[in-house]
Parts: structure tokens; sequence; C-alpha cells
């Protein structure tokens, strides 16, 4: 599909920036990996209203969720980008592609 915004990273900026623009009625696609530093974090002490034992892992699975509640879509992991040209998925040797 075509999508409005394609966010590039799934950290905390890519993930609100996805939950942004998703809540304003646009169709965002967010690419990133599930691994980072965030997802590695056992616990979150300074993220405002935070207030969990679940970690960087907690908080990013509430951050998904509330963004694909607004409409947001996630690429599958292992998704590459290839290039900057043209807007449509396709698949390359079998591995899931995505042209920008």
């Amino acid at each position: 599909g075509v999508y409005d915004i394609a966010v590039l990273g799934s950290g905390p900026a890519g993930l609100t920036a996805g939950l942004y623009g998703a809540r304003a009625g646009l169709s965002v696609l967010v690419l990133g990996s599930e691994t980072g530093l965030l997802s590695e974090t056992p616990r979150l002490d300074n993220f405002p209203s935070f207030v969990s034992d679940q970690g960087g892992q907690g908080w990013i699975q509430l951050t998904k969720q509330q963004a694909a509640s607004f409409g947001a879509s996630f690429a599958p992991p292992g998704l590459l980008v290839s290039s900057l040209n043209q807007h449509k998925p396709k698949k390359e040797d079998e591995n899931p592609h995505f042209v920008l």
C-alpha cells in the first residue's frame, strides 16, 4: 500500500512519531527492529507517566498498542528499505522488501 508517512526507527522517537501521525489521521508505516537499548532496559524511571516494573519492553509494547489503536501499521521484522524512488512493497529473493 501507499502510506502518508514512513517512520524509520521504532525506538522512542519513531514510535512517538508513528503515534502522532496516526492520531492526526495519516496512514503511517513504522519500520524498525524489535531490539535495541530500550528493549533491554529492565527498569524505566525517567519516562513521565510510565509507572511499571515492565521496563523498556513494556513501554515499547504499550506505545505500539496505542499507535496501532489510531491506525499505525508496523512493518514485519526483517523488512529492508532499498530505494527512495518508488512507493510500493515488493518481494525480492523471498525476503520482505519495501521500496520508499
